[in-house]
């Protein structure tokens, strides 16, 4: 038999394998942290007391991943590759941990790092994240080691270490990451009374 006769009679065949292979594999679900909700509206025109970065946030390297960091009980690391971030996550804390404060501190103007083209900052909110991760079915968990620095004289006014967790009944993705967003606003209530203490 000829090649072109067995590549015309093979082709089909192959082909619907590969398109149910394709069926068969679950879509990637992409996830983001929720920021707090935003009450009243702000003064457009109000002189803000302080200006305050937050920044630059590091991340343990098991952390460095678009994936989902899920532990199971045992304590073994499943990294899922259905179920992501749908930014880089170090981006995604920087960026809802300053919305909260802006939220939290509102005489005050908040900027996330780099904030060069804001000019000088009074003072900056160094934040490092252990651990961010959560075991479905248990608790979700948040462990930062964090310092607020004056910036004229990069004198560290206060330091500390943070170990937050929420209880998780549903054993769901969605679920974990809910969970995690509530501990980052948790963090961020925590960070506020820290900042409104060095006025």
């Amino acid at each position: 038999m000829k090649a072109h006769s067995l590549i015309r009679r093979w082709l089909p065949y192959a082909l619907g394998l590969a398109v149910a292979a394709c069926a068969s594999t679950p879509p990637t679900r992409f996830y983001i942290l929720e920021p707090l909700t935003a009450s009243g509206t702000a003064s457009v025109n109000q002189e803000p007391e302080r200006i305050i970065g937050v920044g630059p946030v590091t991340l343990a390297a098991l952390l460095e991943r678009k994936q989902l960091v899920i532990r199971d009980p045992e304590g073994s690391i499943e990294i899922s590759e259905q179920h992501q971030w749908a930014a880089p996550l170090r981006d995604n804390i920087l960026q809802t941990l300053t919305e909260n404060l802006g939220i939290l501190l509102s005489r005050d103007l908040i900027k996330a790092y780099p904030w060069s083209a804001y000019g000088r900052v009074d003072y900056r909110l160094l934040v490092d994240i252990v651990r961010f991760d959560a075991t479905p079915g248990r608790a979700a968990n948040l462990e930062a080691n964090w310092a607020v620095m004056k910036e004229t004289d990069h004198r560290i006014l206060k330091h500390g270490l943070v170990n937050l967790s929420r209880p998780l009944s549903d054993r769901s993705p969605a679920a974990s990451v809910k969970a995690l967003s509530e501990l980052m606003n948790d963090f961020s209530r925590q960070m506020a009374g820290v900042l409104e203490s060095v006025r």
